[in-house]
């Protein structure tokens, strides 16, 4: 059989799992105020158990509201009250043959908790109105999750410091700054959680599920600890290993006295936190045995915290399995199985880790995410039909979908799956004009359901992540949009390659169009002769001289930034506070890789900062730095444009406009975005 070794059976402590293929705990943001799952995560799971994982472990469940990391939505199994929704959970994804885990968590320093969140869930239709907010206007989300720092009690964690931390490379310090100022949780207060993640467990237990996940990873309670440079305490808490690793030791041997044999018990263990002073590979070895020996059945490895490198969720800068030879090593080291991957997105390149002794369970995350269905494609040899993970990592900006919770790029359906059904359509003709990912999206999701579709795109389609192609180290983002092109030829969508104009569109009497031209360039009214373009103009080859100044929106700033010092200029990039507000690339990392990347180069790059006046060959910053002999200003930022959807309306056209053309964003919401328009059409 192919993959033969991926879809072997694994036993563990008598339960055997189907195969070897491991959905990871992931946060949603699918939860309700009050800490209840809500039917958005039960169809999640369903998805994903029907495609064929082996394995689903549940997203980080916090043991006790006061550790929450994200103040609301959040799931939470400290009461009793959480089991009957979660026993539903389980039994769905049961009755697809997967195995059910729950990750069992506590933020430590990284918690955000007030005591006027108990009585938030109970304020009438507040949870409807904060779902909305990320749809309709993120900023108020942002100003929400700001309010919340102001009001929140001060976190436990460890000790009182450290308020930063990082790492260096290519000569430049690269540092994290913490927001929170954490108290030094006590003997008695760590013996409390030590007993409510065994009563946790318990719940899990009389859930009917498989088994639970200890998290020791990423910068949480349990990691804070088993951290040297986060833990500094003097006490048995404290110091050599031993006492780093006394806290996660306790709560396996606990949960297991709590449990039985009947509950498996996963230990998440941080191989290495890749920040200077942080754990390493020999500690999590050492860890791993002794946690074996506590009774734990499984390791699952991972790495990294908030501000290391490599990030905890690699991009697509970062090699596939980039974390893999920690899980081998840790192998080696203990008898009971281990998981491991992360980032890994082909089948095959799953096999071979398997049949290389590498792991025990590989670890598929956003690759499920990508296509749920994967693990049966790729069962019945149909390996070309799976959609791959290209590793944008936009997947965990969960502000920026079509509602709160994470979204896929490549799957627009993903978090939407029982709302936003792909149904047979009463065929007409639809145009749309613009050939990027939000037109394409809206041209292959009308072709599913049976439209006639027409595509005008003048240019070579992919629209402007196209260009973000050529960026280095964003390559992958080519396979996404070749992926697409050819989904669009196979449903038989007609492309013209040219501008569509009012008069072309009515001759074709469409039923509607939509616009998805993206945003035009923003052009500044700067009285100067100094040359200033677009991103469009420096990425087709038009940039004015060698020393320039590249200026905008975050992502687009930095990659521009990068793109023009590959081609040999000699660089300064000035970037702008986000375009999203909230903090989101510190959990994507999306902006560290391009800065590291910038470092390596020489680039310099101003942060947060703008542009106050530009005379001949000069830029005078915000902060009143003045940039010297420069031959041109490169602007990376966009405007709405909606003049083609109001020609078409005043002709008396049915239009409608998506993505940047509608607002300037990112992909991700440009394509969620247009799949919605294009399922209720």
């Amino acid at each position: 059989m192919p993959l033969a070794r991926l879809f072997e059976p694994i036993q563990l402590r008598g339960k055997t799992i189907k195969n070897r293929i491991v959905q990871p705990g992931q946060g949603t943001g699918f939860g309700h105020l009050d800490g209840r799952i809500s039917e958005r995560h039960i169809e999640f799971h369903r998805t994903k158990a029907r495609g064929g994982v082996g394995l689903i472990i549940f997203e980080h469940t916090g043991i006790d509201r006061a550790g929450n990391v994200i103040p609301l939505m959040e799931p939470l199994i400290d009461h009793d009250r959480f089991i009957p929704d979660l026993r539903r959970l389980t039994q769905t994804v049961h009755e697809y043959g997967a195995a059910m885990f729950f990750q069992l968590g506590h933020g430590g320093r990284r918690s955000v908790y007030s005591p006027a969140f108990y009585l938030l869930p109970f304020i009438p239709g507040l949870e409807r109105l904060a779902l909305a907010f990320p749809r309709y206007v993120p900023t108020i989300y942002a100003k929400l999750f700001a309010a919340a720092w102001r009001v929140a009690r001060r976190p436990k964690g460890p000790s009182a410091g450290p308020m930063s931390w990082g790492f260096s490379k290519h000569g430049k310090a690269f540092t994290h700054v913490s927001r929170a100022k954490p108290q030094p949780l006590t003997t008695e207060e760590i013996r409390v959680l030590v007993r409510k993640h065994a009563e946790a467990a318990r719940r899990v237990q009389e859930a009917g599920a498989d088994g639970v996940e200890v998290y020791c990873c990423h910068g949480y309670l349990l990691n804070q600890f088993y951290s040297p440079f986060l833990n500094q305490r003097g006490d048995e808490y404290g110091g050599d290993l031993a006492g780093r690793a006394r806290f996660t030791l306790e709560v396996i041997r606990e949960v297991r006295r709590a449990v039985g044999d009947d509950l498996l018990i996963c230990l998440r263990l941080n191989g290495a936190d890749y920040v200077d002073g942080g754990s390493t590979l020999e500690d999590a070895k050492a860890v791993a045995v002794w946690a074996q020996e506590a009774g734990a059945d499984v390791i699952n490895v991972t790495a990294g915290l908030y501000g290391s490198y490599p990030f905890m969720i690699p991009s697509m800068a970062e090699p596939q399995g980039t974390f893999v030879p920690l899980a081998e090593a840790v192998k080696q080291a203990v008898r009971i199985p281990v998981m491991g991957g992360i980032r890994v997105v082909d089948p095959q390149h799953a096999e071979s880790l398997l049949e290389n002794g590498q792991v025990d369970m590989v670890i598929m995350g956003r690759a499920l995410l990508a296509d749920p269905d994967m693990p049966n494609k790729a069962r019945a040899g149909r390996l070309d039909a799976i959609r791959k993970c290209i590793g944008c990592n936009q997947c965990l900006e969960i502000a920026e979908g079509l509602e709160g919770g994470i979204h896929c790029l490549v799957n627009p359906q993903l978090g939407v799956e029982s709302r936003l059904k792909v149904t047979p359509a009463r065929p007409e003709r639809v145009v749309v004009v613009g050939g990027g990912p939000a037109g394409m999206t809206a041209a292959e999701t009308l072709a599913r359901r049976g439209h006639e579709v027409i595509l005008f795109e003048k240019n070579a389609l992919g629209g402007r992540l196209r260009l973000m192609a050529q960026v280095p180290g964003n390559a992958e983002t080519a396979v996404f949009l070749d992926a697409q092109r050819r989904e669009i030829e196979q449903l038989n969508v007609t492309i013209r390659q040219e501008e569509a104009v009012v008069a072309s569109i009515e001759a074709l009497r469409p039923s509607a169009v939509i616009v998805a031209t993206g945003g035009t360039p923003w052009r500044p009214n700067w009285q100067t002769e100094m040359p200033c373009l677009g991103m469009d103009d420096a990425f087709a080859g038009n940039a004015v001289g060698k020393r320039l100044l590249v200026w905008g929106d975050d992502l687009y700033c930095l990659s521009t930034a990068l793109f023009l010092s590959d081609q040999g200029a000699e660089v300064i990039a000035v970037e702008l506070p986000r375009f999203f507000p909230l903090d989101i690339m510190e959990v994507t990392a999306s902006a560290l890789y391009l800065r590291l990347q910038l470092a390596e180069r020489g680039v310099e790059v101003v942060r947060d900062s703008t542009i106050r006046d530009v005379s001949n060959g000069t830029v005078t910053l915000a902060n009143g730095r003045v940039l010297r002999d420069l031959d041109a200003v490169v602007v990376c930022k966009l405007q709405k444009e909606r003049t083609l959807e109001r020609a078409l309306k005043a002709a008396g056209i049915r239009a409608y406009t998506v993505g940047d053309a509608r607002w300037p964003r990112k992909s991700l919401p440009a394509t969620c975005e247009a799949f919605e328009l294009a399922v209720r059409l």
